[in-house]
């Protein structure tokens, strides 16, 4: 009687193992699926490019580059002129004033092809850049982002470590840095993205 009833308690253990690892090998095969999915190509390159020093003044939107600004701007676009590991198809900026100037001084100077300006309200300072990661998902191109601190910074934490302020990354001004989307079935342990490179003005 009594081996029987022990023999009843292991085949039920069993089959609740079982089906725990079946229903956990599903919840696991939906992730990767959604992943692959509802994400973009690994090969998708994402460059964050914060804006140029700019003027002091007010209002804070219209403020302009400083010459140093845009010299910063131009001598960062005629660096990756004609590089490979430099080919965005597509430019988000915010708009303000020293962002598009920004983007304009740099591109100009690169001279490779890029679409028109879209203008995310996400980018301008303070501004919460979550809502940016959902959006570069479903992205299929190369695309150049420029914009400001702090949340430049918060969404490159983000884009890397899955956390607001996990990653330590600076970016001073005019400061551009390669991120690669490549999510990994991490149940949140790490972002979409890897850090490929990094450029400041100053130093090249």
């Amino acid at each position: 009687m009594y081996l029987e009833l022990v023999c009843c308690l292991l085949r039920s253990a069993a089959r609740r193992r079982a089906a725990f690892f079946y229903d956990f090998g599903l919840f696991f095969a939906e992730i990767c699926c959604k992943s692959s999915h509802s994400t973009n190509s690994t090969t998708v390159k994402i460059f964050l490019l914060r804006h140029a020093k700019a003027q002091p003044g007010f209002p804070d939107s219209d403020r302009r580059l400083e010459p140093e600004g845009s010299k910063h701007a131009a001598k960062l676009g005629a660096f990756l002129k004609n590089n490979p590991r430099f080919l965005p198809e597509k430019l988000w900026c915010s708009p303000l004033t020293r962002a598009q100037e920004t983007a304009a001084v740099f591109t100009q100077s690169w001279g490779g092809s890029i679409g028109s300006p879209n203008e995310v309200e996400q980018l301008e300072p303070e501004i919460d850049p979550a809502p940016l990661v959902e959006m570069l998902s479903f992205e299929r191109h190369d695309t150049l982002i420029v914009g400001h601190n702090p949340n430049l910074e918060t969404l490159a934490s983000l884009l890397i470590s899955g956390e607001r302020a996990r990653s330590r990354v600076r970016l001073k001004t005019c400061c551009l840095i390669c991120l690669q989307w490549n999510p990994l079935p991490n149940f949140g342990h790490f972002g979409p993205c890897e850090l490929l490179w990094m450029l400041d003005p100053r130093v090249i």
